[in-house]
């Protein structure tokens, strides 16, 4: 049939943001607010931190999903390693907010990495000598 066709890798993108849009607001009563695709250049949305008592505090942070299991090839001691390009790496560490990295694969799991001031030096460091970043 002609015409505009759905890619693998939209649905996977879409997965992926339903599942951890889905596992924040359920499990953790936190507001995920969805970037929207025109404006989405990594940053798949932010997130409204509320407290117990339905508070929003004023933190927020940025998420990045990554889904399927290509993003888990590669493991360290400490965790998985996310590689990514150096352009991507550059505007995440740009970024005005924290960002998490979230991988998530087909089963309940996804893993996020936060990129503290420390992290950020040794990031830029990995980035700048090795051309990849293990964040994991």
């Amino acid at each position: 049939m002609l015409g505009p066709k759905y890619s693998v890798e939209a649905k996977k993108g879409e997965l992926g943001v339903l599942r951890v849009s889905t596992i924040i607001f359920e499990s953790l009563g936190w507001i995920f607010k969805r970037t929207p695709q025109e404006f989405d250049f990594g940053i798949d949305g932010q997130v409204d931190v509320v407290d117990i008592d339905g508070t929003l505090t004023g933190q927020v942070f940025a998420v990045q999903i990554k889904y399927g299991k290509s993003f888990l090839k590669e493991e360290s001691r400490w965790g998985y390693i996310y590689r990514g390009e150096l352009k991507h790496i550059n505007y995440l560490l740009n970024y005005p907010l924290p960002v998490f990295i979230m991988l998530c694969v087909v089963v309940k799991d996804i893993w996020p990495r936060f990129y503290s001031l420390a992290s950020t030096f040794l990031l830029t460091r990995l980035v700048s000598n090795h051309r990849y970043a293990d964040v994991a």
